[in-house]
């Protein structure tokens, strides 16, 4: 039998409703950066179906990349650096909470370091400021968002490619950056385990793939996975295969001929009996909007930093 979608939990439906921030407060949709349009495009789509259905004041920013200046002189419609946003979320409601909302998947390094550094420079000039941040997607909803929210949207995903393209019983390989970063492989090990307990029989196996291993990276460690490459290359004759793109932006790697599309293409070159498709990115699933309203209404509502 094959891999048919299911209907989402009714946790993920209950988040789904309800989420309208009553306040005013001012939203910053913050990625972690790209040179490629099309992840500015979709930075502002997102900010837009934000602000429609939170009725509040979203605006875009990315860790990297971003534009400094506020008269953006090149017509080019690239997101402003956080520093820039702030100073926009500020001169727009001075007195009003300012919320940084990271779409990024998991807890790297730039969100750890960058992020924090750039808060703490503002801060010192505008010690008023009223800034709360949020977590990475993979940590919200109480650590449980790739069990509530991601996996069950993949799953149905998965079962989307596979009835579409009448793939049989494939494999399934979770493809991210790749990290020597044991915090970050983490999410990509946990969205693994848990679509292999969602699929169970239906597919032939899931495993993790990295697109690129780094040269920090420990032999042997947790971050340490079989790349892409070597997954398709290890693949039995004639097998079909669902590659899960766990990246949220369509930047050089992840975007339109980008680089998991080159070693796919490569690896098909080689391979010609494999039937190789891939999900949609993971920032394009309605799931991904979602969660993304459910981590602001829980940092409403709690009055907290999460």
């Amino acid at each position: 039998a094959g891999v048919t979608p299911r209907a989402m939990s009714g946790v993920l439906i209950a988040a789904m409703a309800s989420t309208m921030v009553t306040s005013k407060s001012q939203i910053i949709l913050l990625s972690h950066g790209s040179k490629r349009p099309a992840a500015w495009e979709q930075a502002g789509i997102l900010s837009r179906q934000l602000a429609a259905s939170l009725e509040a004041d979203v605006r875009t920013a990315s860790i990297f990349f971003g534009r400094e200046d506020s008269d953006d002189s090149s017509g080019s419609d690239m997101l402003p650096s956080l520093t820039l946003a702030l100073r926009h979320a500020l001169h727009a409601d001075g007195e009003q909470q300012t919320i940084v909302l990271p779409f990024v998947l998991g807890p790297s390094r730039a969100l750890r370091t960058e992020v924090p550094k750039v808060l703490s420079a503002f801060q010192a000039e505008h010690p008023a400021a009223d800034i709360k941040v949020g977590p990475c997607l993979a940590h919200a909803a109480d650590r449980q968002a790739v069990t509530t929210y991601l996996s069950p949207a993949l799953e149905a995903e998965i079962g989307r490619v596979v009835q579409q393209e009448s793939l049989q019983r494939p494999d399934v390989l979770v493809c991210d950056h790749g990290t020597a970063d044991a915090d970050v492989a983490a999410v990509r090990h946990e969205i693994a385990d848990t679509l292999r307990q969602r699929l169970g029989d239906g597919v032939r196996s899931v495993q993790t793939a990295p697109m690129e291993r780094p040269s920090s990276i420990s032999p042997g460690s947790s971050a340490d996975d079989p790349l892409l490459e070597e997954r398709l290359r290890a693949l039995p004759v004639g097998a079909h295969a669902v590659v899960v793109m766990a990246f949220l932006s369509p930047g050089r790697h992840a975007g339109e001929n980008g680089d998991v599309a080159h070693i796919i293409a490569q690896a098909l070159a080689e391979r010609p009996d494999l039937r190789v498709r891939t999900t949609r990115l993971l920032g394009d699933l309605p799931e991904t909007l979602h969660l993304l309203r459910a981590i602001v209404t829980a940092l409403l509502n709690a009055g907290r930093r999460l």
